[in-house]
């Protein structure tokens, strides 16, 4: 069974967003096997994703959401915690976000219907550390000869 892992990080400049998603939508509809994409994706799916701090501007919703639906991939149900990135201010200020996340495309989650994506505990990074844990349990069984 072959498939892709991709892990990434992505920019968090403005002016860097616009050609990263475009390439990276490329380059994800030119695979042909079942996908993992894991990382800091950098951009929020909704308004409610953000916790504290200015209200979200419309494209850094949209870039995330065009993405997902142009390459039919799905988010795995995230566990543990809710956001995975925090900006540390004085007081009341802080700031937090769901940033990094799990997609994965139809046929990776055929083979692992079961898996799950945790965030862990913030360590001395801004971001939690983000892991997927498979049902090893469930075998997906071939029709008998």
């Amino acid at each position: 069974f072959k498939l892709y892992y991709v892990f990434v990080y992505a920019p968090a400049h403005e002016s860097l967003k616009t050609n990263l998603w475009l390439d990276f939508t490329h380059f994800v509809k030119s695979l042909d096997k079942p996908l993992v994409v894991i990382g800091d994706l950098n951009e929020l799916k909704a308004p409610s994703e953000k916790l504290g701090g200015s209200t979200p501007l419309p494209n850094r919703l949209h870039r995330l959401n065009e993405f997902i639906n142009e390459t039919n991939l799905i988010q795995l149900s995230s566990y543990v915690l809710q956001f995975t990135w925090r900006k540390k201010k004085d007081g009341d200020d802080n700031i937090l976000e769901i940033l990094d996340r799990t997609l994965v495309s139809l046929d990776w989650f055929d083979h692992y219907p079961n898996a799950k994506s945790f965030n862990h505990p913030f360590t001395s990074s801004d971001h939690c550390p983000i892991s997927i844990e498979y049902n090893l349990n469930y075998i997906k069984k071939s029709p008998s000869l």
